[in-house]
């Protein structure tokens, strides 16, 4: 439990993929959580994840992609203040680089939606 204005979670974890394929591992790690997200910029992609009744008021996790395949995971409370998290920002980022794990190491992309560059065309 991390007490502090506002709370927050960080770690970081080094994966042998190129930039692209990290980007797309990521959205799928995200899709699979059902974290609804955006992408910030080009290595940066942001999740909002929902306020839970008496638990949070909603989390923000921050993720970006560095050089040589560094992937760094922040989750801070949504609200300025907020100044207990009760572990919930750690488990986001426990969460998140667990599901990041599963599908680098089986090297798919699981019930992944469409993209729009993913679409074979035969013109």
């Amino acid at each position: 439990m991390w007490i502090g204005f506002p709370p927050s979670h960080e770690d970081c974890r080094q994966y042998d993929l190129s930039a692209r394929d990290l980007l797309h591992a990521i959205e799928d790690a995200l899709y699979e959580l059902r974290w609804p997200h955006f992408r910030d910029d080009r290595f940066r992609v942001i999740a909002n994840i929902s306020p839970q009744i008496f638990v949070s008021y909603g989390e923000k996790v921050i993720i970006d992609i560095e050089r040589d395949g560094w992937v760094r995971v922040r989750s801070e409370c949504s609200s300025p203040l907020q100044w207990m998290d009760w572990g919930k920002n750690s488990s986001n980022v426990r969460q998140f680089l667990g599901m990041l794990d599963d599908i680098v190491d089986e090297g798919a992309r699981p019930r992944r939606r469409r993209r729009r560059e993913d679409n074979d065309y035969d013109d």
